[in-house]
Formats: structure tokens, C-alpha cells, sequence
């Protein structure tokens, strides 16, 4: 495997991006741009077959000049190993499909594979190796089908270097391969990648495969004597048309199932309120709410229902549930949690000094009520802000304010009440940023003992296997990560809970000396925050992982891009303005960038 810093012909390895059976995939870069490089392995240098079907991806992809594969600019040999140099591709759909999704987002990105695949079957070509790893996008967002290692040639007498795939050999990735794959991947055509495209629009709609977790040869005897579930087994509410349509992708016979060319025609076909009615996706994302709304349409939507969309839907529309629960003459009692409410949405965007003034108002406002639950909810919030804007002193004071309440509640309530957690979490927090370790533990012990729900309970307990000097670390990163597993089972469209899972994998996979988990779990959080820069919450914690990494793994400019990236966005929403930790972050990238030539330093 080839090291960060390392030259390939005149290129410069950046870092490693994955590992196939027969090749590596590298970043590297010219000195003014960034390109994949895909290398056949080392153990494979003198396998002859390997390399002519290597020689024929290469060449293949830089003739087929198909919108939508991925782009070839040249080819060579380094030290008898052939390697291909292509697009630089940053995400995948994998990175996208952390659980379900409306039909809106995935239904145009199957039917452009569909179009895709349609131009390859019509030239001879069947790709046998359709998955979300191999649909990339480039950084504008459109889509490149990749990885035609597996792919089977029009005529193998007149590819460049003959190569051929015995018949019952089984090539591709079996959790998306066809029936007929499993015995004969020489004589499958257009269909079998209709089926893989089947699965992946099972998966992206329900947040799993049909035939999930089985082992290869139960996968195999399943695929071929089973008929796949129905969507509406899995999904509530999903257009009939749609579920058809997936049923007959997912047909054991191929004949049975549409060609790309019809599939697309379909998809494009399919009525409108099947591919963008949000009301429709609401529902499947926040079933309980909506469907009350659904029975009363003319009931005005609550605070509680805004806490609801601010955890699950994009802001835009949290700012419009927000609106339409504001009622025009509150009581006082309401009149407070509105405005502590818009605390909450501030804050969600990273607007620090609104945020500020409305949770000093709200705090004020809760405090005249005597309502101490909610005058400590509001004290810990504006605490946060605090602590945000360099004021540790008074942040303290906030969240010791909020134990005080709790000691009131446990008298009154006979218990510490829901706050206690979130103050000693919060507490432990401020204890780590000034570096007092053995307070940073014993705060958080407190919260953990307190038994929060899994979502918390994950963040306190990843916080402890962060902790420098912590003996038992791996063994609380694996119980933080089985924490935000628990926690996404429960609610797989909770936006916090697909970050704090990414946060419990990537301190795993420190802890571990895994590189490639902590590059993983980086582009999948970097995924979610380009979906919705909006979302300022995601884009601090994005960056705090971002900067935790490149201090861990050196000489990483893609992750120094990415950080700077994620840095201008801010700057360009006016998000997290006098932020202490984006101030200190923000220098520190700075102090690392690349010099202007692109040459990677010492």
C-alpha cells in the first residue's frame, strides 16, 4: 500500500480511499488538481488474467463516453502494476443511505442509473456490480456510475486483451447480485442490473435490504427459491405504483422483470405526487405527528410537534411548524416556551447572539412563572451559548443554577428531574475544555449514572472513552457505539442520532488505530452536512471531528480541504459568529494548509 506523500508517475498519493479484491484506489493530485487513481495490487502483478480484465476497465471506460460513468484521463504502468487515473468522486450513495428516505430523493437517482444502464446494455455492456459504493458524485452533485472491474464486455474476442469468466463463476458483490448470478455470471444480461437496482431501491426506501444478514450461501439459496418482500411490508404509505414497480425489479425471473430502458420510462411516469408530495414523506418520517395532522388537517401544530421537525426535518420546514404553532395573544406560559422555542431554532443554525437574548429572555420569563423545570432548561441552553462565546464563568453558573432546581425537583418530585443529566454532561464539558480531567470524568459519571436515554447516554459515554488516560476507553467506545445503535433503531430519520452514531464510530475507530473507519465515518458525516449546510449544529460538530482527525492523521489535505470547505460555508451563512472553538479551529487550519504549488509538506 502506497504512503501519503508517495509518487505514481507525476502523481503525489494523498491518502488511501478504498481497497477492492484485485486493485487500490488512491486520491492524488497534479499539483493543481485532485484525481482518483485505481492500481491493480501488488500480489497481483503477475496474474495475467487480472491484468487484461484491469487493462479492458481502463480502456473501456476511457472510450465509452457515457453522461453519467465515470470520467477516464489516461492510464500507464508503475513498476509492471497497470493503473487508470479518473474523476475524483467525494461521496457515494452509500454515505446517503444511513436510514430511509423519501422517494423524492432517491427516485431521480434510480432513474438516472436507469438511463445509464440503458446506453451500456444497448452498447453490449452489463455492469454485474451495481451497489451504493459504486454510485459516486462528483462535488456539484451529479452522479457517476463507477467500478467496472466485474463488468461483462460486448465481445470478449475484441476486447483489447481477451479475458473471459467461466461459466458458474460467480462475479460482483452478493448482497446485490441477481439470482441468476449466483450460478452463472457469464450468461446474465441487462436484467441482472435491474435487480441489483431493485435492491438498492429497497434499501434507500425502507433503511434495509430484503434479504438482509444471512450468510453467503443462505444469501444465495434465499435469492434463488424466494420471492422478495414487498416494500409495503416494510414502508407505510408508499404509492402503490411505486411498490409494484419494485416488485417487478425484484422478480426471480428475468424476463419478468422491465428492461433499464422501461424502468426509466416508469419512474419518469410515475404520478407527481409519488415523487415530490413532502406531505407524503412526512408521514413516513414522523408518523405519530403527522398522522394526527393528517386526521385534522385544520389543527394548528404544537411546540411540541416543532421539537419534533427540528430533530427530523430540515430547517425550512421547522421554521414553518415553528410559525404556524404561534398563536397571535398567548398566555404568559405560552408566550415563554415561543420564545424559547426560537432560542432553539437559533441555535440549531448557529446564530449565537439571537440565541443569547432569547434564552435570557426565556430563563426571565420561566423564572416570573416559577416554572423551574423550564427556567432550567433554559439556564443549561443559555448556558451552552455562553460557553460558545468564551464565557466559561458564566456558563458555569448557569448550569450550576440548573442543579440547584434539580435538588428542588427531587424533593418535590422524587426524582432529579430530566435536566440532571444534560447539566452534569454539560458540566463535564466545560470541565474538559479547561483541561481538568479528573472533574471532566466525575461530572459525566454522574450523568451516565443518572440513566438517560440511549441518545445521551451514547454522547456521555463517548465523551469518557475520550478522556486522556482513560483505562477502560475501548470498552466505553463500544458501549457508546451499542448506545447510538439503540438509539437509531428507535428513530431511524433523527438526524442527532445518525451524528452522535458517526461521533461513537469515529472514537472507536481512534481508539483502534483505524484510519479507514476514521476516514469513513468522517465522509458519512461530511455527507450529511452537505445535504443541509443549514444545519449549523452539524456543521460545529462536522468540524470538531474534521480538526480531532487531522491532528490524528497527519498530512491529510483532504481532510484540511473538507475542514476549509465546511469553514467558508460558515462564514457564508454567518454561522457560529464569535464562536470561541471556530475561532481556534480556524487557526489551526490556517497553520496547516498546503502551500499554493499543491506539494504536500513535511
Amino acid at each position: 500500500m502506497f504512503s501519503a506523500g508517495q509518487k505514481i508517475g507525476h502523481y503525489v498519493i494523498v491518502r488511501h480511499i478504498a481497497d477492492g479484491g484485485t486493485s487500490e484506489v488512491y486520491a492524488v493530485t497534479d499539483g493543481a488538481q485532485t484525481f482518483a487513481l485505481k492500481i491493480i495490487k501488488e500480489l497481483h502483478r503477475e496474474n495475467a488474467a487480472l491484468q487484461a480484465r484491469f487493462l479492458n476497465e481502463a480502456v473501456s471506460l476511457e472510450s465509452l463516453n457515457i453522461e453519467g460513468v465515470v470520467r477516464v484521463f489516461g492510464n500507464g504502468d508503475f513498476q509492471s502494476r497497470p493503473y487508470f487515473v479518473m474523476e475524483y468522486l467525494p461521496t457515494s450513495l452509500a454515505d446517503r443511505l444511513t436510514g430511509p428516505v423519501p422517494p423524492s430523493s432517491i427516485i431521480p437517482i434510480i432513474e438516472t442509473l436507469a438511463r445509464v444502464l440503458a446506453t451500456l446494455h444497448q452498447r453490449g455492456f452489463v455492469h454485474r456490480d451495481i451497489k451504493p459504493h459504486n454510485v459516486l458524485f462528483t462535488e456539484d452533485g451529479q452522479l457517476r456510475l463507477v467500478d467496472f472491474s466485474h463488468a461483462k464486455h460486448p465481445q470478449d474476442d475484441d476486447a483489447v486483451i481477451p479475458h473471459s469468466t467461466e461459466t458458474g463463476t460467480f462475479l460482483g458483490t452478493r448482497d446485490y447480485a441477481a439470482p441468476e448470478q449466483f450460478y452463472n455470471a457469464k450468461g446474465v444480461d441487462g436484467r441482472a442490473d435491474v435487480y441489483a437496482l431493485g435492491l438498492v431501491l429497497f434499501e434507500a426506501l425502507s433503511g434495509r435490504r430484503p434479504f438482509a444478514d444471512l450468510a453467503a450461501a443462505d444469501l444465495a439459496r434465499q435469492r434463488l427459491t424466494r420471492r422478495a418482500p414487498r416494500l409495503s411490508s416494510f414502508v407505510a404509505r408508499l404509492p402503490a405504483e411505486l411498490v409494484n414497480l419494485t416488485a417487478c425489479m425484484l422478480d426471480g425471473e428475468p424476463r419478468k422483470r422491465p428492461t433499464a430502458h422501461e424502468l426509466a420510462e416508469r419512474l419518469a411516469e410515475l404520478p407527481m405526487q409519488s415523487r415530490h408530495n413532502h406531505w407524503r414523506e412526512a408521514l413516513r418520517l414522523i408518523p405519530l405527528m403527522l398522522f394526527a395532522l393528517s386526521l385534522q388537517p385544520w389543527r394548528r401544530p404544537s411546540l411540541d410537534d416543532f421539537d419534533s421537525a427540528l430533530d427530523h426535518w430540515p430547517l425550512q420546514k421547522a421554521m414553518i411548524v415553528l410559525k404556524d404553532a404561534e398563536v397571535p395573544h398567548p398566555s404568559r406560559e405560552l408566550y415563554a416556551r415561543q420564545v424559547q422555542k426560537r432560542a432553539d431554532l437559533a441555535l440549531a443554525q448557529g446564530q449565537l447572539s439571537v440565541a443569547a437574548q432569547l434564552y435570557e429572555e426565556a430563563h426571565g420569563l420561566f423564572k416570573a412563572l416559577d416554572d423551574r423545570r423550564r427556567q432550567s432548561s433554559c439556564a443549561n441552553m443559555w448556558g451552552d451559548v455562553l460557553l460558545h462565546q468564551g464565557d466559561a464563568a458564566r456558563a458555569l453558573s448557569r448550569y450550576q443554577e440548573s442543579l440547584q432546581h434539580h435538588q428542588v425537583l427531587s424533593v418535590k418530585h422524587k426524582n432529579r428531574g430530566d435536566e440532571f443529566p444534560l447539566t452534569s454532561y454539560r458540566i463535564g464539558l466545560l470541565q474538559i475544555e479547561q483541561g481538568n480531567w479528573a472533574s471532566a470524568r466525575e461530572q459525566l459519571v454522574l450523568a451516565k449514572d443518572a440513566d438517560p436515554q440511549p441518545l445521551l447516554l451514547s454522547r456521555i459515554t463517548e465523551r469518557i472513552a475520550a478522556l486522556p488516560g482513560e483505562h477502560n476507553a475501548a470498552a466505553e467506545a463500544r458501549e457508546s457505539l451499542r448506545q447510538a445503535e439503540q438509539a437509531v433503531r428507535a428513530d431511524r430519520t433523527n438526524k442527532k442520532a445518525l451524528f452522535v452514531r458517526l461521533r461513537a464510530q469515529l472514537r472507536l475507530a481512534a481508539l483502534s488505530n483505524d484510519s479507514e473507519q476514521q476516514k469513513e465515518a468522517l465522509a458519512r458525516a461530511y455527507a450529511l452536512w452537505q445535504r443541509e449546510p443549514e444545519q449549523g449544529q452539524w456543521a460545529h460538530d462536522l468540524l470538531e471531528m474534521l480538526l480531532e482527525c487531522i491532528h490524528r492523521l497527519p498530512r491529510q489535505a483532504d481532510l484540511i480541504g473538507r475542514a476549509t470547505e465546511v469553514l467558508r460555508e460558515m462564514e457564508r451563512l454567518s454561522q457560529w459568529r464569535g464562536d470561541v472553538h471556530i475561532k481556534r479551529w480556524q487557526a489551526e487550519i490556517v497553520a496547516l494548509t498546503l502551500p499554493p504549488n499543491g506539494v504536500l509538506g513535511e
